[in-house]
């Protein structure tokens, strides 16, 4: 049983710009996270939001999940304004939801 999809994100000339996949997958209710990280080197060139498009396409069409959630740190406006250009909806914000370097962080579900 398929527990994750992970995958690379390559410029045209084979250089890693970052890597995108699909984790934490709830067969039962066919829904996963969608997650994304761009090198710093290829932030603001549209690199994320063309990948979270290719795997949202690539995921509805490959597989039988019917719901992609994006889940970003209240203050990681960048991958916010990912989720955002991608079409996704802001659903609400979960209190103390991500735990980084020991510290509890509110998130926005998309």
């Amino acid at each position: 049983m398929k527990t994750s999809f992970e995958f690379v994100v390559e410029s045209h000339d084979g250089q890693v710009l970052g890597c995108c996949g699909l984790n934490g997958l709830d067969l039962i209710n066919q829904r996963c996270n969608l997650g994304y990280w761009t090198r710093t080197s290829a932030a603001n060139r549209g690199v994320a939001t063309e990948a979270v498009s290719a795997l949202e396409d690539w995921a509805f069409r490959e597989t039988n999940l019917v719901r992609l959630e994006i889940i970003a740190a209240v203050g990681n406006s960048a991958s916010r304004r990912v989720a955002v250009k991608s079409n996704a909806y802001e659903e609400g914000i979960l209190r103390s939801r991500l735990l980084v370097h020991g510290l509890f962080y509110d998130a926005a579900l998309y």
